[in-house]
């Protein structure tokens, strides 16, 4: 008679190992990623981040995926922390070149995205995604 191989869970580095981390194109955040010009948003709104003391060195994209994704989900500054660390669409969209626990962020730079980026720009750069979809 064989005996069948025991399956044991896998702890989080094996796990890592085991299954790789590829995302699905058709995700809606890799979707309205590849919709954005980013590099015409950063040319455009670069110039905003120098004018203030900056809590952050931040990337307009980061700065404006953030604000994207907590207008969507009314997310508190908080929560919209913990949301990127655990979600690896979150952290891809915000321009993250890998799956991190250490996100370049705190609630005082959050803050500091919304007092730069009006409500106004995260309607056009909705209104692109829009337009596209």
């Amino acid at each position: 008679m064989l005996k069948s191989e025991t399956q044991k869970q896998l702890d989080e580095f094996d796990f890592k190992r085991a299954a790789g981390i590829h995302l699905n194109p058709e995700n809606r955040w890799v979707e309205y990623a590849d919709r954005i010009p980013w590099d015409k948003l950063e040319d455009k709104y670069a110039g905003f981040f120098h004018e203030y003391k900056n809590p952050v060195t931040s990337p307009v994209r980061l700065a404006i995926a953030c604000l994207l994704i907590q207008d969507k989900y009314q997310y508190s500054d908080e929560d919209l922390l913990a949301f990127l660390k655990e979600n690896v669409y979150y952290q891809f969209f915000i321009g993250l070149k890998h799956f991190s626990y250490d996100i370049p962020l705190n609630t005082e730079s959050i803050a500091f995205f919304r007092n730069i980026l009006t409500p106004d720009i995260i309607s056009d750069v909705k209104e692109m995604i829009r337009k596209e979809g």
